[in-house]
C-alpha cells in the first residue's frame, strides 16, 4: 500500500532545463547506492536489499505553463492525490520518483515521492540539497564538487550484524 509513501514538493522559481535536471539526478543515483535498490523479501535465506549497478533516472515532466494558477492549483492537487495512492514495487528500483510540473517560463513545482525504506526527513533534505547543488553547477558550466560520502549505509549494516551475533550486545538488550 502507499502508507509508507512520502510525498515532498517545492515550488522553484528559476529556470528548468530538464536535460540538466536529469543529468543532476543521474550523478545522485550514481552516488548514492540506496537510490538504485530494491528489496527481495523472498528467494533467499533471508531478506535483503538488492543494489543495482544502473537504473534509469525516474525524471518526469507535465507542462501545465498553459493553464491559469487555478487550474494548476486544481491539477497539482489532484496529482498529488493520485501520487499519494501510486504504490512502489519493492522489487524494481528505483524506489522514488521525481515530478516536475513546470508552471511557467521561469517556475516549477519538484516533487519527490519515495518509500521511507530508502530515506528519511534528514537523508531528504541531505538529497535535495545536493541535487540542486549539482544541477547549479552544471547550469553554470562547472563540475559539481560534492564531499566525500564517507560511510556507506552498508558499513552500518555490517555493524549492525556484527552486533548481533555478540553475547554481550544480546546480553544488553
Amino acid at each position: 500500500t502507499a502508507v509508507y509513501h512520502d510525498v515532498f514538493a517545492s515550488r522553484i522559481h528559476a529556470e528548468l532545463d530538464e536535460e540538466l535536471l536529469r543529468e543532476a539526478v543521474a550523478r545522485l543515483m550514481a552516488r548514492h547506492a540506496v537510490l538504485r535498490t530494491s528489496f527481495a523479501l523472498s528467494g533467499y535465506r533471508e531478506p535483503l536489499e538488492l543494489v543495482h549497478r544502473e537504473v534509469p533516472a525516474p525524471v518526469e515532466v507535465i507542462d501545465l505553463s498553459q493553464l491559469n494558477a487555478a487550474e494548476q492549483d486544481a491539477r497539482l492537487h489532484q496529482w498529488l492525490e493520485a501520487e499519494k495512492r501510486r504504490a512502489f514495487d519493492w522489487t524494481r528500483p528505483p524506489l522514488f520518483r521525481l515530478v516536475v510540473h513546470r508552471l511557467g517560463a521561469n517556475r516549477f513545482e519538484l516533487a519527490l515521492s519515495f518509500h521511507h525504506a530508502i530515506l528519511d526527513g534528514w537523508s531528504v533534505a541531505t538529497m535535495l540539497a545536493e541535487l540542486f547543488g549539482v544541477y547549479a553547477s552544471l547550469a553554470q558550466g562547472q563540475s559539481p564538487r560534492l564531499p566525500a560520502s564517507g560511510l556507506e549505509y552498508r558499513d552500518f549494516v555490517a555493524l549492525e550484524r556484527e552486533a548481533t551475533r555478540s553475547d554481550d550486545a544480546r546480553g544488553y538488550w
